[in-house]
């Protein structure tokens, strides 16, 4: 798909709760952001790419959310006209601004691309460095993780001024397991990757590392992406 002059909106939400336990506060959240919030932003011409819920390294009261603008007017005209209702559920929220830097994510999502677990990892580069990167991860990694069983949902640069510049990449599994399961890329190919993917995709992967200054990564649990209800 074409991205040229969209922008992605990459807003982390936390939920008020009286206790950890408290699940109610949450799934008022959920159903709220279902049935009125995401048919108002997609009716006034945004596009929900997906929400997640934190499971290791984010909170489980925190969701992040992923709109598609088709551009900044259309991002700052949106804000006018939508009441946010709720407010009384939400803690806090941090926003963050971001382009694709791939043809990803897919239009229209593919259902057999859904998994219910996503890495939320963060990659700091020089900002040199974006176009090279994204050429390995779309021509090669992510071969090799789509063989692997992994969805990739799209890899993303911020619209930040920032001294390491931030990579963001969202990833799905089919369970914790599995992630642990796609990290061991110094051990045996498994039979369902063929060899020259598994090679080439690893030599990339090994590319981006030295490329790569600082990284981070939390898994989160899939709530919404397109074509779900």
């Amino acid at each position: 798909m074409n991205f040229k002059g969209a922008i992605f909106e990459e807003k982390m939400t936390s939920i008020r709760q009286t206790s950890q336990m408290d699940a109610d506060s949450l799934r008022e959240y959920v159903t709220y952001c279902k049935s009125d919030y995401f048919p108002e932003l997609e009716k006034a011409g945004a596009k929900i790419i997906c929400l997640f819920q934190g499971i290791i390294g984010i909170p489980t009261n925190n969701y992040l959310q992923l709109t598609l603008y088709p551009d900044i007017n259309t991002y700052c005209k949106i804000q006018t006209q939508i009441i946010r209702k709720k407010g009384d559920l939400i803690k806090e929220e941090q926003i963050k601004f971001l382009k694709a830097i791939t043809s990803y994510p897919k239009e229209p999502f593919p259902l057999e691309d859904s998994r219910p677990i996503y890495s939320n990892r963060a990659f700091f580069i020089q900002k040199k460095d974006i176009e090279l990167y994204a050429d390995l991860s779309f021509k090669y990694v992510w071969p090799l993780y789509e063989a692997w069983g992994c969805g990739i949902l799209g890899l993303f640069s911020s619209l930040a001024f920032e001294n390491l510049h931030e990579i963001k990449l969202f990833a799905g599994y089919k369970s914790i397991a599995h992630w642990e399961q796609t990290r061991a890329l110094m051990g045996l190919r498994p039979d369902s990757i063929d060899n020259t993917i598994w090679e080439e995709g690893r030599n990339a992967v090994f590319q981006r590392a030295e490329l790569t200054l600082s990284s981070n990564v939390s898994l989160m649990r899939k709530v919404y992406l397109p074509n779900e209800k």
